[in-house]
């Protein structure tokens, strides 16, 4: 993944893209840079690592010019070095282009550059892509505008890209091939793009998603034209509904724990989004549905990362409340031989522009599947491709390990496996409202659990030395573990894994000893006697145990070396409460080992590419 930002208007672009690439860091920061035109005169501007180092080594030159491209960086081709970093120049120093994807043909382009003597200067395959436009350009004698629309649909794979040609100054290019680019308008006929539409916030009033297949040409105005057909479009532009604030830390010291503490009313407003009016918004939205979900054999979800322990938490939910098997799948791994007519996929993705997971969902929709998005971004590109789009009310996510996203996107899950239950006929309609109104509570008890937070705080000083850790639970229980082993990798690069409790017992178990810590997810639930089971056994091999449990606990209190208490819910709720105190211990051990926690190295937000 890596963040474009663009400028045309009549401010100085500098400070404004720099803003902008500053609010799009979370989605790369191996390298940044900036090109300017001034004058006459085009000026690249590169650094590596963060963007403060970009903005350092400016600090003096006072950068000038009314229009700009820029660019985050997370590397894909070519390791992350100023020289590789974008932008990148054509060979005569016309063209500059900023670049988001992957060009898949990039090696056959390169052979017919090779061919028509071309060098290059760095190992990427965005360098390809612009000498490759302006090869073309020259061959066919084209403006820029032409080159893209004969020639942008020969590139293989998901990307976008802006690009500026100093011959022809006073315009930018912005081409979506697979992808996410949001154009703002703000007043004095200014126009930023951004990669998401966040970035926006401060700088526009209007908003125009550039879909996929989609070319526009910016100066003082903007044209939109259709790749395909090579015709003007006139797609409608939508008020931008931000607050800059969102995207500030305000009082936190990182985002990770603002967000973490931003989940009472993320979860709130998720619910009173999907549940309003009568009928309620979701049941709407589904009603065209209604036949193929009454008809369902299974359902399919696919995801990727913390995204799919969401989905493998939501199978119990489809399992108990609608009677329903759930395949959960890796994107990665997704076969659409397994999906066809008549059968309803899940996708369910933060961004909306994780690559992995749009390549499944064209597939799956390919095959004649019904799909149903979930997603925190209006309007990106699984939105787009999704028969319904549920959206979650989490509000911007700018650290990149999630938190927010994945509570509100089980609140979502919940919601949906519920109302599939009541169509079915497998849930009446008072446990129904039963279920919503105890949903309803739970954001008052992560309340309550968020006061933990300075004893979480101490018991990440006490472990905070150790190397490895385990994470055991069951039923939900057990993608909550693999949830809290990812939190703690993401951020404070301790080794730690997340299993079934009764799996341990089958070769992991040969890792415990006094130096591995095991945290158990222990409510009080049907699980709850083969949990404390498990947890004897660590406890005979001398293993330290933390657990999570759901009220005072005399029986677990005389075994466990610390215990973090919840508070009880319906058994299906827990996953929202036992997953919070693993965000913030994740979070207080990092703090403590000096890590960067809301950039891990070599982490993006999303990937967008595969």
């Amino acid at each position: 993944m890596c963040g474009i930002a663009a400028y045309i208007g009549e401010k100085n672009a500098y400070p404004i893209i720099l803003e902008a690439l500053k609010r799009l860091e979370y989605r790369g920061y191996d390298s940044a840079g900036i090109t300017l035109y001034n004058e006459g005169k085009t000026t690249i501007y590169k650094e590596t690592g963060a963007i403060v180092q970009l903005e350092k080594s400016l600090g003096k030159q006072s950068p000038k010019g009314k229009i700009g491209i820029g660019h985050t960086r997370w590397a894909t081709h070519g390791a992350a070095t100023a020289i590789n970093a974008h932008p990148h120049h054509s060979q005569d120093k016309r063209l500059s282009l900023v670049h988001n994807g992957t060009i898949l043909n990039h090696y056959i382009l390169k052979e017919d550059l090779l061919a028509n003597n071309f060098s290059f200067y760095g190992e990427t395959d965005t360098e390809i892509l612009v000498n490759y436009l302006s090869h073309q350009q020259k061959k066919e004698n084209l403006n820029l505008l032409e080159t893209v629309l004969r020639n942008a649909g020969k590139l293989e794979g998901r990307s976008v890209f802006v690009i500026h040609d100093k011959q022809d100054p006073e315009k930018l290019i912005a081409c979506n091939l697979g992808g996410d680019l949001f154009i703002g308008k703000g007043k004095g006929k200014q126009i930023l793009l951004c990669s998401d539409k966040n970035a926006l916030a401060g700088y526009a009033d209007k908003v125009l998603n550039l879909l996929p297949g989609m070319v526009a040409v910016i100066d003082k105005h903007c044209h939109i034209f259709d790749l395909n057909t090579q015709t003007e479009l006139n797609p409608e532009w939508d008020k931008l509904k931000l607050n800059s604030e969102a995207l500030e830390k305000g009082t936190y010291p990182h985002f990770m724990l603002k967000e973490i503490f931003e989940q009472e009313t993320a979860i709130s407003q998720t619910i009173k989004h999907l549940t309003k009016t009568s009928p309620n918004r979701l049941e709407l939205v589904l009603e065209p549905y209604r036949r193929t979900i009454t008809r369902l054999r299974k359902i399919t979800i696919i995801a990727c990362g913390t995204s799919w322990h969401a989905g493998l938490v939501a199978k119990h939910f489809f399992n108990e409340l609608a009677d329903l098997p759930v395949y959960c799948e890796y994107a990665s791994e997704f076969m659409p031989n397994d999906v066809g007519s008549g059968d309803l996929v899940i996708a369910i993705s933060q961004s909306g522009s994780t690559a992995d997971t749009l390549q499944a969902v064209q597939a799956a929709k390919d095959a004649g599947a019904t799909i149903i998005s979930i997603c925190n971004v209006d309007g990106s590109a699984i939105t787009n491709l999704a028969n319904v789009s549920l959206l979650t009310k989490a509000g911007p996510e700018i650290g990149v390990a999630s938190t927010k996203a994945f509570t509100t996107q089980l609140a979502a899950l919940l919601l949906i496996a519920s109302q599939c239950g009541e169509w079915r006929g497998y849930l009446s309609p008072n446990k129904k409202k039963a279920l919503w109104q105890e949903l309803k509570n739970i954001p008052i008890k992560i309340k309550e659990v968020l006061r933990s937070n300075p004893k979480i705080a101490e018991l990440a000083q006490k472990y905070q030395t150790a190397n490895n850790f385990l994470y055991l639970g069951r039923g939900t229980g057990f993608p909550i573990a693999m949830e809290g082993a990812l939190k703690l990798k993401e951020v404070s690069y301790i080794h730690a894994e997340g299993l079934s409790a009764g799996e341990m017992k089958h070769g992991s178990i040969a890792l415990i000893d006094e130096k591995m810590p095991s945290l158990f997810i222990a409510p009080k639930d049907e699980h709850y006697d083969k949990i404390m089971n498990n947890l004897l056994e660590i406890k005979a091999r001398h293993g330290k145990i933390i657990a999570i449990t759901s009220e005072t606990d005399k029986q677990i209190e005389a075994e466990a070396d610390d215990i973090i208490s919840i508070p009880t819910c319906p058994k299906l709720l827990y996953p929202f409460l036992t997953v919070v105190p693993l965000q913030l211990f994740a979070y207080h051990v990092a703090l403590l080992r000096g890590t960067n926690i809301d950039k891990p190295r070599n982490l993006a937000k999303s990937v967008t590419v595969e």
